[in-house]
């Protein structure tokens, strides 16, 4: 369906980092929006420097006068607002519906998808393609230094952006680069198992058109078990089966990963990354083939890769104590990710 036919959108949980992205990229379209959230924070006072009326509390004349409301996955059906919109008949969209139509508009729409690694490869890829003049639009799931935040709106030709799993929202987007990071077990308060998950990524690997790429971790058993039966795919990783595979990993005087991308048994680049940990190697591979699909030079791709420093609370050093000890924020907050966190520091 055609979403612009919707004048005036009202947002629920518009101070979340997915609602709020969405909200500014539909007040660039023309939209009149609105939202409300019961946390003012700095993300709700730059939705309101730029002409978004925000409201503080939950209340049903919030939602008088809308033609649409996009809700985020924490609103429940109790919400006193949804509650009135039911009652005036204003339709209800969740933010990945809409995210999904807005998507339909861009020739190349890419959507990162995984248990780990979402934001990491989501900022890589995009500010690949910034660098490379592609004037994209992007939708990250953190703070990213080089857009003051999490969203940035370019031209109409290129889209990037995360696609969460959880509830199963990525499956409303429709994207024409599908980027498969890994599949894990994680978000057990939706999912009954990982037979469940490794079902939804399937699903989403499903969608990807025929004129689409899925480009995917190809020794993960669990991706490499759903990819089977694609013949549109692209896969990377460190085994030589792989379309694209790392070789001679080795680390720098920083910690700093170093290693070499190869194709078809013959080097390509040498990668040097500015964030640590071994699992940036698979998030740089992701972002570097993905980005070699649309047609950037391997020379951009390995600059930005060499200058990309993170986004926030992704490894970031606060700062050396009296005694020398390094004080680290990282959001890691999953087994695997927390492994991956201590290795990368050690």
């Amino acid at each position: 369906m055609n979403f612009s036919e919707y004048s005036r959108i009202h947002c629920l949980g518009i101070g979340g980092i997915g609602l709020s992205a969405v909200a500014e990229i539909l007040k660039d379209n023309g939209h009149i929006v609105s939202g409300t959230d019961i946390k003012p924070a700095e993300v709700t006072r730059h939705l309101e420097s730029i002409g978004i009326k925000v409201y503080t509390e939950h209340k049903p004349e919030n939602v008088e006068g809308v033609d649409a409301i996009v809700y985020s996955a924490a609103v429940s059906n109790e919400n006193p607002e949804v509650i009135r919109a039911k009652e005036l008949g204003i339709p209800l969209f969740s933010r990945a519906q809409v995210l999904g139509m807005i998507m339909d508009r861009y020739e190349n729409s890419v959507a990162i998808c995984g248990t780990h690694g979402k934001t990491t490869v989501t900022s890589m890829t995009s500010l690949i393609l910034r660098n490379a003049k592609y004037h994209p639009t992007i939708l990250v799931g953190g703070n990213l230094p080089q857009i003051h935040g999490n969203v940035e709106i370019g031209e109409n030709e290129y889209f990037v952006t995360e696609a969460c799993e959880y509830m199963d929202s990525f499956l409303q987007l429709k994207p024409s680069i599908g980027v498969i990071l890994n599949i894990d077990s994680d978000h057990l308060d939706y999912f009954k198992d990982i037979d469940h998950i490794v079902k939804s990524f399937s699903t989403f690997a499903d969608q990807i058109p025929e004129g689409g790429i899925i480009i995917a971790y190809g020794d993960n058993p669990f991706v490499k078990g759903i990819l089977k039966d694609h013949t549109n795919k692209i896969t990377y990783g460190y085994s030589e089966s792989n379309d694209f595979y790392a070789e001679n990993v080795r680390f720098n005087e920083n910690g700093f990963p170093v290693f070499d991308i190869c194709h078809a048994g013959s080097p390509i680049t040498e990668l040097e990354l500015a964030v640590p940990g071994e699992h940036n190697v698979l998030n740089a591979m992701a972002a570097f083939v993905t980005a070699s699909y649309l047609k950037v030079d391997t020379e951009t791709i390995a600059s930005t890769l060499r200058e990309y420093h993170g986004t926030n609370r992704r490894f970031d050093l606060l700062g050396t104590t009296d005694k020398g000890v390094m004080i680290i924020d990282d959001y890691a907050h999953h087994p695997t990710e927390i492994r991956a966190t201590l290795a990368a520091a050690k």
